[in-house]
């Protein structure tokens, strides 16, 4: 069994302790818990106004009437709720008072006769160290608010969604900036009928799901996905999740819906188990310019005629599947999709992993020589499903083997964000979350649609770099992105009264580096302007269909996928 190869404290007997305490943990407990001693720590001790409750009554009255920033702390107890808790007001926090979720058990009478569970209608909410079971619709309600906290959670057996995040009612861009962690969210045996999901997310932004348990989360005869985005969400982050026995995994977009259901995200470093019947994996459904990378997806009883469990479907549906490691195809063309395929290995065997998969263990075996190793570097996954750091070559799937050498200190990279204009049939880039959020919240989408992270560069100038440097035209409503410095030169000398110099908008390996891929030029001479994609798909298609229109002019730089 590995250990983590990062130091926790500098005191190392308490390193000695805590990852005693993380063996014992995997060895008795699995692997999520083992991940919960070092990624999920308790909660600090709470600030500001702190209200004790200890009767159903109270914790109702006090959850809809405490002023904003209050926390209302539960004493260790099961609370038979006579109605919903409406949490109303912004920055309450809602937390059991030991820190042990099963201590505070919120019973809401049953998943087909009991109440409503909790609804959050305020800003800065924090549900934690509790559990809720038996509502009859949703346990946890988000209606449209933003930076909601679900931390430490137990929540089973619930009528219908276990977690739901409602689109807003007020016109604002949705719920952001959401956390759902270090939970476990199941049914002990299915839910009553089929409309069942985890979490079923409408409308959010850079949400972020991780170190959670899924178990079970399935209908008598199929079901939702156990995590789904949708409804125009962007910039999901799921990573660290076990998911077991769910009738189907881990969804962006919905086929029920058309255009474009999801942009951007990442899935990353997941386990996904099932030994009962089950659909899919990991779906990417009317999504686009997302990356599915590192994930272990061993699927033992497929439904008739599957033979695929990860898939990339309809048209609209573009991204990367990378050095993930399943037993079964993956799917990356479905109905039109147009997804790039990198390392990825569909042919793995349970006994690649400890103890044969049992339980969702898929922790590698030091001798699945065919996954350990195999893998090139990818700066939007740098640790593995134990938050442990990758290595110079890193493995295929979720878990990395420990290495006896650490990687190199190497600079950071970071997303570059990707719009168009269909106003002005223009893209723009840039790596600064500001102008970003600036842009999505005060353009409408035919000004300027958001189209998730194109790539990923670095942000400062280091050894082996090169400056990416930008260019805006005032006349032609364009910028010019170049590494060329006689280009560049030219520009500043030439045509100022045309092309200003901004800055370098970022900046790139100078060639190829490993791990990196290219970045292709095409100039539309009727718009006078130029077009940058890293999809090799997007490239082709260009050239092929629309070569009328975009002028191919090579490689014009690598970054990373």
């Amino acid at each position: 069994m590995k250990k983590s190869k990062s130091a926790f404290f500098v005191n190392p007997i308490v390193n000695v302790i805590l990852i005693n305490l993380i063996l014992i943990l995997l060895v008795c407990y699995g692997p999520v818990a083992a991940l919960a001693a070092a990624s999920c720590p308790p909660l600090a001790a709470p600030t500001g106004t702190v209200i004790t409750v200890n009767t159903e009554a109270e914790l109702r009255l006090q959850a809809s009437s405490a002023a904003p920033d209050t926390t209302i702390m539960i004493q260790a107890g099961t609370y038979s709720m006579q109605e919903y808790l409406h949490v109303v007001n912004d920055g309450i926090v809602l937390r059991g008072s030991t820190g042990n979720r099963g201590d505070v058990i919120l019973d809401f009478g049953g998943m087909d006769g009991g109440y409503f569970g909790i609804l959050v209608d305020g800003d800065d909410v924090t549900i934690a160290d509790l559990t809720i079971r038996n509502a009859n619709d949703h346990g946890v309600s988000i209606q449209g608010r933003d930076r909601p906290k679900l931390y430490n959670l137990h929540i089973l057996d619930i009528g219908d969604q276990l977690v739901k995040v409602n689109p807003p009612t007020d016109g604002s861009n949705g719920s952001e900036d959401g956390l759902l962690a270090c939970s476990r969210l199941e049914y002990t045996t299915s839910a009553s009928d089929n409309y069942t999901n985890g979490i079923s997310a409408h409308q959010t932004l850079r949400w972020v799901v991780r170190d959670n348990e899924f178990r079970r989360i399935r209908g008598p005869s199929d079901g939702g996905p156990a995590i789904l985005f949708w409804s125009g969400s962007l910039d999901t982050l799921v990573e660290r999740n076990l998911l077991l026995d769910c009738y189907r995994g881990i969804s962006f977009g919905d086929a029920s819906h058309s255009g474009i259901d999801h942009t951007g995200g990442i899935v990353r470093n997941n386990f996904i188990y099932a030994s009962l019947f089950h659909d899919t994996a990991i779906e990417m459904v009317h999504a686009q310019n997302w990356l599915v990378a590192h994930n272990s997806v061993i699927l033992l009883n497929p439904v008739s005629g599957l033979t695929w469990g990860i898939e990339a479907r309809y048209s609209e549906s573009n991204g990367t599947f990378a050095y993930n490691l399943t037993n079964m195809d993956i799917f990356h063309d479905r109905d039109g999709a147009t997804a790039s395929m990198n390392g990825n290995i569909t042919d793995a065997e349970t006994d690649w992993f400890v103890n044969n998969a049992a339980g969702g263990n898929l922790h590698l075996q030091s001798t699945a020589t065919e996954a350990i190793d195999q893998a090139t570097h990818l700066p939007s996954v740098t640790d593995d499903f134990d938050g442990e750091q990758r290595g110079v070559t890193p493995d295929i799937g979720a878990d990395e083997v420990a290495e006896t050498e650490p990687p190199p200190t190497e600079p950071s990279t970071v997303p570059v964000y990707r719009f168009y204009s269909g106003l002005l049939k223009k893209h723009f880039f840039t790596i600064d979350s500001n102008e970003k959020n600036f842009i999505i919240e005060n353009f409408p989408d035919e000004v300027w649609r958001y189209e998730g992270i194109a790539y990923y560069a670095y942000p400062n100038s280091e050894n082996g770099l090169i400056p990416v440097h930008r260019f805006y035209s005032e006349g032609l409503q364009t910028h010019l992105f170049t590494t060329d410095e006689n280009e560049k030169e030219y520009l500043v000398e030439n045509a100022a009264d045309v092309w200003r110099y901004e800055n370098p908008a970022f900046y790139v390996p100078n060639g190829y580096q490993q791990g990196t891929l290219p970045v292709y030029r095409f100039y539309g001479p009727v718009l006078m302007v130029h077009l940058f994609t890293i999809d090799e798909n997007e490239k082709n298609h260009l050239i092929n269909n629309a070569s009328d229109v975009w002028q191919y002019e090579g490689i014009a730089y690598y970054a990373f996928p």
